[in-house]
Order: structure tokens, then C-alpha cells, then sequence
């Protein structure tokens, strides 16, 4: 089952791009900035093993194919299957994870004796084993797999499924355990061995993606790097409420195939306590003690071999200032700590644009 999932089901690139220049050159002796990674390929890495709590309603819609997902079986897709999942987390670990299909058959097809089983739902408890399994079998073995059903329910029951947010993210499912080899022994080949799962041949059976009417929320002092404009560690909420919260009102992928290039959309809602950040202004930085985004919104869409479109805005942007330089009417600023920045109407264009009204009290000097 674990192939049934390899698909990248949230794309979170949720970045704030800037045309700005980078920070002035540092003295001599001073310690030197860390590297900084590409937003677009770490921040996934980053934000799930943070997730603290959420929903996820997702759908996955099948194209008609087979794909190899164990030695012993393949998934095989009959008609135009969708999978409805829903996924609800508490504390960083799933707590119950469901799915059904319809619009066609999702077939677990076994290699030699072993019977082909259509999968219709399955749902798992917060210590990711399965309670719930609806199947049949299909043609011929139909009646078999009636026989057998207790033995095969027996069978599943002994699978576990992951409850850690970062693998089910990655498309991991089900957890293996393989038996540990005997001190010495070498395995030998086996030149009959059906070819082994892989994300890209389980790719291939997935027509689109979406999601929709979900929400996640992160752990406090987790630190997000979305370089080169925004990087901060999510503060605690006075509240009690999770620091930083994502809203997926919906999103739609389509991996490539064939002459098709594919397409990503996303939109939704954030809002988020931040601390002990960085953000790039007017061709230079502000280091922050504290902050808040209010009421913001994003979009993120990206047609075929284009490049990444984000549109973000916010209600509120307040930022209380640690250090900094940026540029105003041609004038360097050097910021001093105290000093108080915060930007309404926030917008972000898809050229990296910022603008918005400013409200600020700076401390420091000029020239």
C-alpha cells in the first residue's frame, strides 16, 4: 500500500520573493552569514516534521494503469478511481487516517497464487493500525477472497502505518520492517524478482492531486528559512493557538505525462507569531526580536516548465527591530534595537515587488 501514496500531496512553497540587493559586505574578522538554501526545494523538509496539528482533505484522481509496489504486488487501476482521504493530526502524529475510492477499482494484483484484492476503504487509529478494511476480490478470485476474507483481514491488521506527519508528507504509508539478515549470510540474487516500487513509476498513475478545506498548524520554535527575503523562528501564542497557521483553501497538482508538462495552483490564508528573524527591505535586512503576520493570503501557480508564480498579501505586517540597514529616497538607514516597523496593506507581487503603508518608529542614524 505504501506505493498508493508516493505522490508529493502538499506543495507549501510559500515563499516572499524580493528584488533586493544583498546585505553590505561584513568587516574584516567578522564572522561570516550562514549558507542559505533554496526556499523551493527545503521548505517542505522544513515545515512538516513542524506540523503540530491539522486537517487534510485530500483527493487523488487515477489515470488507468499497473504499477509495481512490492515484490509480491503490483496496484493496478481499473476505470477512473478517485481516493478521498482524510487526515487529522494532533501533537505532530496522525491520529486517524481514512480513505475510500470510487469512480473505478484500486487492485492490489498478486504475483503467482496470491489473490487480487480491490480496495474500497481503509482507515487507521493514532497508533497506525488499521481498524477498518473494506475489499472484495475480482473476476474469478471474487469468491476466493470471500472465503479467505478473515485470513486476509488477519494479514492487514499486522501492517502499521505511520503516524509521523514528515513520512505520510513524503508518501511513505505503510512502515517496513524488514527482517534482519543472519550474521554472514549474503543474499543471493534473484534474477525472476518483479522490478522493484518507485515514487516515479507510482507517479505515473496519478492524474491530479487536490486539496481542499484544510488546515495545519506548526509547533513553537520551529525555524523556516524562505531566503532570500524572509527567515524566523515561530514565536508562542498567548493564546495558546499554534503560532503559525496555514489555511489550503484549495490546490490542484498535476505531475508531467507524456507531451504534458503538468500544472501546480494553490491559495489559502496564513497568519503567524514570529521571532528572531530576518526580512529583506529596500535593497537591505531588518533583524527582528518579534513579530506578526495578520490576516494574510497567498497564491501560488505554476503552468507546465514556467517558473514559480507567488502572489502573497496581508493585512498586518509589525516587526519589533533589533538591527538592520535598508535604503530610503537613496539614503542607507542603519537601524537601531527599540525601533518598531510595520507595514499595512502588505502585497508581494510574482516579480518580488513589496509594497504597502509604512508605520514606522526608527531609532539609529542615516547616511
Amino acid at each position: 500500500m505504501r506505493a498508493l501514496l508516493h505522490s508529493p500531496l502538499l506543495w507549501l512553497s510559500i515563499t516572499l520573493p524580493q528584488a533586493v540587493t544583498p546585505v553590505p559586505s561584513q568587516p574584516a574578522g567578522a564572522p561570516s552569514p550562514p549558507a542559505v538554501s533554496s526556499p523551493a526545494g527545503s521548505l517542505l523538509d522544513q515545515l512538516a516534521p513542524a506540523i503540530r496539528s491539522g486537517r487534510l482533505t485530500i483527493d487523488v484522481e487515477f489515470r488507468p494503469g499497473k504499477s509495481a509496489m512490492a515484490p509480491n504486488w503490483s496496484l493496478e487501476t481499473s476505470g477512473s478511481p478517485a481516493a478521498h482521504l482524510a487526515m487529522e493530526v494532533a501533537e505532530g502524529r496522525v491520529q486517524s487516517l481514512d480513505y475510500r475510492v470510487d469512480g473505478g477499482d484500486l487492485v492490489f494484483v498478486g504475483r503467482g497464487l496470491r489473490p487480487s484484492v480491490v480496495v474500497q476503504e481503509i482507515s487507521t487509529n493514532a497508533e497506525g493500525r488499521l481498524t477498518k478494511a473494506v475489499f472484495h476480490g475480482r473476476g474469478l478470485m471474487r469468491p476466493i477472497v470471500a472465503l479467505l476474507r478473515p485470513l486476509l483481514r488477519s494479514s492487514l491488521e499486522k501492517l502499521r502505518f505511520h503516524t509521523e506527519v514528515a513520512e505520510l508528507l513524503r508518501g511513505n504509508m505503510v512502515v517496513s520492517e524488514q527482517p534482519a539478515p543472519r550474521a554472514g549470510a549474503v543474499p543471493a540474487p534473484s534474477p525472476a524478482a518483479p522490478p522493484e516500487a518507485s515514487p516515479s513509476a507510482a507517479l505515473a498513475l496519478i492524474r491530479a492531486v487536490r486539496i481542499t478545506d484544510s488546515t495545519l498548524g506548526v509547533f513553537e520554535d520551529r525555524r523556516l528559512d524562505l531566503s532570500p527575503s524572509f527567515r524566523f523562528e515561530t514565536a508562542s501564542d498567548p493564546e495558546g493557538k499554534d503560532p503559525l497557521r496555514l489555511r489550503i483553501d484549495s490546490a490542484l497538482y498535476r505531475p508531467a505525462y507524456g507531451d504534458d508538462a503538468g500544472e501546480l495552483a494553490m491559495k489559502g490564508g496564513l497568519d503567524c507569531r514570529l521571532k528572531n528573524g530576518e526580512l529583506a527591505f529596500n535593497d537591505g535586512r531588518l533583524a527582528f526580536a518579534t513579530g506578526r503576520l495578520s490576516a494574510g493570503r497567498f497564491e501560488v501557480s505554476r503552468a507546465g516548465t514556467s517558473a514559480l508564480q507567488t502572489q502573497m498579501t496581508a493585512e498586518r505586517l509589525a516587526l519589533s527591530l533589533t538591527s538592520g540597514r535598508y535604503r530610503a529616497g537613496g539614503v542607507a538607514v542603519d537601524v537601531a534595537a527599540g525601533s518598531r516597523f510595520e507595514l499595512a496593506g502588505l502585497a508581494v507581487s510574482p516579480a518580488g515587488g513589496v509594497s504597502g503603508t509604512l508605520d514606522a518608529t526608527l531609532l539609529g542614524k542615516t547616511g
